[in-house]
């Protein structure tokens, strides 16, 4: 506790009263040495405890750099290239067992025919009328288009010449049906669609020679009984008359 005294005294440039030189020059000199000491060794202890606070001011901002630069780190990610993780995972596996169920329909997308992709998208069939048609084309346009609705095909039908005719619908998904429509109708003669054309002439003939075969084939058949009928008739041999049937007849006669 004396100490302590003696050193807040010096801090303050005084000495304690039971400290100050009276007589003894000897005294004096020892109590300048012992002040000097003090205040070196109180210089000391601000010094270490300024180095210890520095060295924590220190350390702490040290530990908030590490933490600032972690953090700019998570937020700036170096970016992955997952394709060539995925190379080197599916290095040496089969590409059978690397295919997906996704990569499959695609596939099977490809493999469709090509006219079928065209035709999901507007679609447009130029048809060629028979020159025989006695309804005008407008009629013919406008009862193929209710025809359509009505079946749920919706078309815009306009009339590009004399004897032509402009099917048109937006949703080409339905272009079979249209074209099964057209195959139909005894009015048309051809139609063109996707590039091709298309007849319905020998599809006709088809039907009625199928129909004339049919009535021939009926006929035939018909004709082919009666002969064989007519034949076993004349092979049939006729009975000839027994001895009794002789007798009847005779006693008939007698009487």
């Amino acid at each position: 506790m004396q100490h302590g005294n003696n050193v807040s005294h010096l801090h303050a440039g005084t000495l304690p009263p039971s400290r100050i030189p009276r007589t003894c020059n000897s005294r004096v000199f020892c109590s300048s040495r012992r002040k000097q000491a003090c205040e070196q060794h109180f210089a000391e202890e601000l010094l270490l405890g300024d180095k210890v606070s520095v060295g924590w001011w220190s350390l702490q901002l040290l530990l908030l750099l590490v933490l600032l630069l972690q953090s700019l780190d998570c937020c700036h990610t170096k970016t992955i290239d997952y394709e060539a993780l995925e190379k080197a995972w599916e290095a040496g596996d089969d590409e059978q067992e690397l295919r997906t169920e996704g990569d499959e329909h695609y596939r099977q997308l490809g493999d469709k025919n090509e006219k079928v992709a065209k035709a999901l998208g507007p679609q447009m069939i130029f048809v060629t009328m028979n020159n025989r048609h006695s309804e005008p084309l407008p009629d013919i346009a406008s009862r193929w288009k209710e025809m359509l609705w009505n079946g749920g095909v919706e078309v815009n039908i306009y009339e590009v010449a004399d004897s032509k005719l402009l099917v048109g619908l937006q949703k080409g998904i339905f272009v079979d049906d249209v074209r099964r429509f057209l195959d139909e109708q005894h009015e048309v003669r051809e139609y063109e669609w996707n590039g091709d054309t298309y007849t319905n002439r020998p599809r006709h003939k088809k039907k009625r020679t199928e129909k004339f075969r049919t009535k021939e084939s009926d006929t035939g058949a018909k004709n082919s009984k009666r002969t064989k009928g007519s034949q076993a008739k004349r092979n049939y041999p006729r009975r000839k008359p027994t001895q009794t049937e002789f007798a009847a007849t005779r006693s008939n006669d007698e009487l």
